[in-house]
C-alpha cells in the first residue's frame, strides 16, 4: 500500500478515534449510541409491517371492483351484481407492482448513489430526518390515494412510491444507519454491531404484523356487520372501514419515529470530521490511486486552486450527476491487495457482489409474489398476510440473534475451523453455501405446498438462508481498508437499487404470464429456486479459486 495513501488513511483514522473518545464524554442517554439509531430501525420496521397486510389486501380489492366495473355496460347502478374475476386482479396488481418498482428503482437509485457522501460532510441525523420524512410523506399519500378512490388509481399510487423513494427508502435509511454505526463503534464490534441493526428490523417486522392485526381486530367493532349487510354496495362489502386502521396506526409510527430522532438522536460525526469531508470533496476519487487521490479530493497545492477555481460547468455538472462513480471501489484498486493475488481477489470480490445483489433482488421480489400467490391459491385474508410476516421475519430473527453467534463463536471454534480477517474463509463458504442450498430446495419445496400452514413452515425453515447476505458482506469488506467500508457499502447499495428495477420486473412477468398462459403461478418459485442454484455454484466457483489457500 501506497505511503501517502496510508498518511491520508491514517489522518482519518486518528480523527475517528477521537470523535469515538469524545463519544464517551457524554452522558449515557445523549451518546450516540447503536441502540439508539437501531430504535429508529426497529420502529421504521414495525411501522411499515404493521400496515403493509392491509395495505397489499385493500390495493388488491379496489382493483377487484375496478374490473368488475370495466364493462362498459355495467355500472354500479345496474341491477346486475358485478362480479371480479380474480385472475385477472391479480394480473392488474401485478402490472402496478412492476410501474412503481421501476420508478422506485430510479429514484431510490439516484437518492441512494449520493446520501452517504453527503451525510460525510453534513452530519447523519439530518439525512435521518430526510429519509424518515420522506417515507412518512409518501406513506400519507398513498393512504388517501387508497381511502379516497373507489378503483385503484395506479398513476397516484406510483407517485406516492417515488415520494418515499426520493429520500432514498428503507435501503438509503439503512445505509446511513450504517454509516452513524461506523461512527461510534470500534472496528472489532463493527461486525456484531451492523448485524444488530438487521436483527432491529426483523424483530419490527415480527412484531408490526402482530400489532397491525390487534389494531384491525380493535377496529372491527360493527363495521363487518354493516358491512355484510345485504343493502351494502359490493365495495362496502369488498372494503370495511376498519380495515384502514392498520394504515392510520403506521403512519403515527412513522410521525413519531421522525419526532424521536428530531428530538432525541444525537449526531454521530464530530465538527472536525465534518469539515475534514466538506474540505476534501472525494466524489472522484473513490479507488484513486494515492496521487490521484490527493488532486482529485481537493488537497492541491496552491498553484493548483486556479485550476480548481476553474472548472467548466459541464464536468461540474457530469461530477455531481454521475451516481455510478463509487461504483469503481468495486474492481480493488492496486494499491490496496498484494500484486501477487491483486487479479484472483478482484473475481472473489465480483462473484461475491454478484451474489449478493442477486441475493437482494430475488428477496425484494420474492417478498410479493409470497402473498400474490397465497391471495390467490389460498385466498388469503390480511390476518393471513400478517402471519405470513411474521413468520418469514421471526424466524430470521431468531437465526440472525441466536443461532449465528452460536455456529461463528461455539460451533466453528470446536471444529478448528479457523476465520480470516482478510480473506473469503471456511466460515464463509460454510454459511453462505449453506444457506443458499436451503434456500434453492425451500423454493421448490413451496412449489408442492397444498395448505396455508405448510407454506408457513417451509418459509420458516429457509430462514438459515437469512445469513448468507450478512456473510458476503462481511467477506468483501475483508479485502478492502477499515476507512473504506463505508464507501463500499454505497456502491453496493447503487447496485442493489439498480436490481429493484429489474427483479420485480422479471419475477412478476414470469409470474403473470405462469398465470395467464398455465394458471400455475407456482412456477415463479422453480426460477427463483434456480437463481439460488446458480449462486450456491458461485460460491464453489469461489472456494476452487482460492483452493490452493485452504
Amino acid at each position: 500500500m501506497d505511503t501517502e495513501f496510508a498518511e491520508l488513511e491514517a489522518e482519518d483514522q486518528l480523527l475517528m478515534e477521537q470523535q469515538r473518545a469524545d463519544h464517551k464524554q457524554v452522558h449515557w442517554s445523549r451518546r450516540p449510541s447503536v441502540v439508539l439509531v437501531c430504535l429508529a430501525v426497529f420502529m421504521v420496521a414495525l411501522a411499515s409491517s404493521s400496515g403493509e397486510s392491509a395495505r397489499q389486501m385493500i390495493t388488491y380489492q379496489l382493483a377487484c371492483y375496478g374490473l368488475a366495473l370495466r364493462p362498459p355496460d355495467l355500472t354500479v347502478a345496474s341491477a346486475e351484481e358485478p362480479q371480479c374475476d380474480p385472475k385477472q386482479a391479480q394480473i392488474l396488481v401485478s402490472n402496478l407492482m412492476l410501474a412503481y418498482s421501476v420508478c422506485m428503482g430510479v429514484a431510490g437509485t439516484l437518492a441512494v448513489s449520493k446520501i452517504g457522501a453527503m451525510s460525510d460532510m453534513y452530519g447523519r441525523r439530518r439525512f435521518l430526518i430526510f429519509t424518515l420524512a420522506m417515507i412518512a410523506i409518501g406513506r400519507t399519500f398513498k393512504f388517501f390515494v387508497l381511502y379516497s378512490y373507489s378503483t385503484l388509481n395506479i398513476p397516484l399510487v406510483v407517485l406516492s412510491e417515488v415520494v418515499t423513494q426520493s429520500g432514498g427508502g428503507v435501503l438509503g435509511l439503512m445505509t446511513v444507519v450504517n454509516c452513524y454505526i461506523s461512527d461510534v463503534v470500534d472496528p472489532a464490534s463493527r461486525i456484531y454491531s451492523l448485524g444488530f441493526s438487521i436483527a432491529s428490523m426483523f424483530i419490527g417486522l415480527s412484531i408490526g404484523p402482530v400489532c397491525g392485526n390487534l389494531v384491525l381486530k380493535l377496529a372491527d367493532r360493527h363495521g363487518l356487520e354493516r358491512a355484510m349487510d345485504a343493502g351494502s354496495s359490493m365495495l362496502e362489502r369488498l372494503i370495511a372501514s376498519h380495515q384502514f386502521a392498520p394504515l392510520k396506526f403506521e403512519l403515527i409510527v412513522f410521525y413519531a419515529t421522525v419526532v424521536y430522532v428530531v428530538v432525541w438522536l444525537p449526531e454521530s460525526r464530530s465538527k472536525a470530521n465534518l469539515k475534514r469531508s466538506r474540505s476534501t470533496v472525494s466524489y472522484g476519487s473513490i479507488g484513486s490511486a494515492p496521487s490521484e487521490l490527493s488532486q482529485e479530493s481537493g488537497l492541491v497545492g496552491a498553484a493548483d486552486e486556479s485550476a480548481v477555481e476553474f472548472e467548466s460547468w459541464t464536468a461540474w455538472l457530469w461530477r455531481h450527476l454521475n451516481f455510478l462513480t463509487p461504483l469503481r471501489i468495486l474492481w480493488i484498486p492496486a494499491h490496496y491487495r498484494s500484486p501477487s493475488t491483486l487479479k484472483q481477489d478482484r473475481l472473489v470480490v465480483l462473484l461475491l457482489v454478484v451474489c449478493e445483489v442477486m441475493l437482494t433482488c430475488t428477496a425484494v421480489s420474492s417478498g410479493e409474489i409470497y402473498m400474490l400467490y397465497g391471495i390467490y391459491r389460498f385466498q388469503w385474508s390480511t390476518l393471513d398476510i400478517g402471519r405470513l410476516l411474521a413468520a418469514l421475519c421471526s424466524s430470521r430473527a431468531v437465526v440472525l440473534l441466536i443461532l449465528s453467534p452460536l455456529v461463528n463463536k461455539k460451533l466453528f471454534p470446536w471444529l478448528g475451523i479457523r476465520t480470516s480477517k482478510t480473506r473469503y474463509d471456511s466460515n464463509d463458504f460454510i454459511i453462505a453455501f449453506s444457506g443458499l442450498c436451503i434456500d434453492a430446495v425451500a423454493l421448490s419445496w413451496l412449489y408442492h405446498a397444498k395448505t396455508t400452514m405448510e407454506f408457513y413452515g417451509v418459509l420458516m425453515i429457509a430462514a438459515w438462508g437469512s445469513l448468507a447476505s450478512p456473510t458476503m458482506n462481511s467477506a468483501i469488506i475483508k479485502f478492502y481498508p477499515e476507512s473504506k467500508v463505508g464507501v463500499v457499502f454505497g456502491a453496493m447499495s447503487i447496485l442493489k437499487n439498480l436490481s429493484t428495477l429489474l427483479g420485480p420486473f422479471t419475477f412478476l412477468t414470469v409470474y403473470k404470464f405462469a398465470l395467464s398462459r398455465w394458471n400455475d403461478p407456482g412456477f415463479t418459485f422453480l426460477v427463483i429456486s434456480g437463481i439460488y442454484a446458480v449462486q450456491a455454484a458461485l460460491q464453489l466457483v469461489i472456494r476452487f479459486s482460492l483452493r490452493h489457500e485452504a
